[in-house]
């Protein structure tokens, strides 16, 4: 059982007294530990996931990135963060990759491109299957992204 302990002084027939309270805090405590334990299980799927993860705003900045990403693009998750991904498209996928875009914002909510991009082994063919993710009002917030690299499936 996990108790908080609450103490302070207060008036108590015209003298000062202390007054303890005690309150339960283990449901609390075992809620804030699932919620540890959900956020490693999380953690340790997207370290070593192989396929790349990404989460953008609606202006295509970056959210988040897989270490998976970072190692691809050979870039920090700093470096990467708050900037948008769209530069690191081959300009002749621009267009294509900005309609797909559009289509995250109607029912069912995703989009599949292929394009390709500026990693640090120079130009390769990803795969994109990105999925809205959408707000009580149905609104988009955000788009996760999930990528892989299908180069040699293109030349060949």
């Amino acid at each position: 059982m996990w108790l908080e302990n609450r103490v302070r002084v207060v008036n108590w027939k015209n003298e000062p007294a202390i007054q303890f309270t005690f309150v339960d805090i283990t449901a609390r405590k075992e809620a804030e530990e699932a919620l540890r334990q959900r956020e490693a299980d999380y953690r340790l799927l997207v370290d070593n996931q192989t396929d790349l993860v990404v989460k953008v705003d609606l202006e295509g900045r970056f959210l988040f990135v897989s270490p998976s990403y970072c190692r691809m693009f050979g870039k920090t998750e700093d470096e990467l963060l708050g900037n948008a991904f769209m530069p690191l498209v081959h300009e002749d996928d621009r267009e294509a990759t900005a309609e797909a875009m559009k289509e995250l914002f109607a029912p069912p909510h995703t989009a599949y491109i292929e394009q390709r991009a500026q990693t640090k082994d120079g130009w390769r063919w990803l795969a994109w299957l990105d999925t809205a993710i959408l707000d009580e009002h149905g609104e988009v917030t955000a788009i996760i992204g999930l990528g892989r690299d299908i180069t040699e499936k293109r030349n060949s």
